[in-house]
């Protein structure tokens, strides 16, 4: 009975690693697949800024996991979610000034 949680450990660890690579790469699969039309089919609003949040979540996640779990693969995969939720929020904060400069942030219809 003792040796329940210890066996369990041993199996669980490896388990939430595989779900966790599984579901960052879905996540991020998932997202760039909507993303990539975005431009082209929406104007810009300030509600891209949505876009966002899950991409800063994910990255503190994986972040934080990396820092429990150390490995090159944990490392690879937190680097690349922190490089692009920042490259996304760059873009954001480029493309809101612009829309700021050329008055189209003004009116919340088209």
């Amino acid at each position: 009975m003792l040796l329940l949680p210890i066996v369990l450990a041993a199996y669980c660890l490896p388990l939430a690693q595989v779900m966790w690579v599984a579901g960052a790469v879905g996540m991020v699969a998932v997202l760039l697949g909507r993303l990539r039309n975005l431009m082209i089919c929406c104007p810009f609003r300030v509600s891209w800024w949505a876009v966002s949040f899950p991409l800063a979540a994910s990255a503190i996640a994986a972040l934080r996991f990396a820092a429990a779990e150390p490995g090159q693969v944990t490392d690879v995969i937190a680097l690349a979610l922190l490089a692009l939720a920042t490259i996304t929020i760059a873009g954001l904060l480029i493309r809101t000034l612009v829309g700021l400069a050329r008055g189209e942030l003004r009116t919340l219809t088209t």
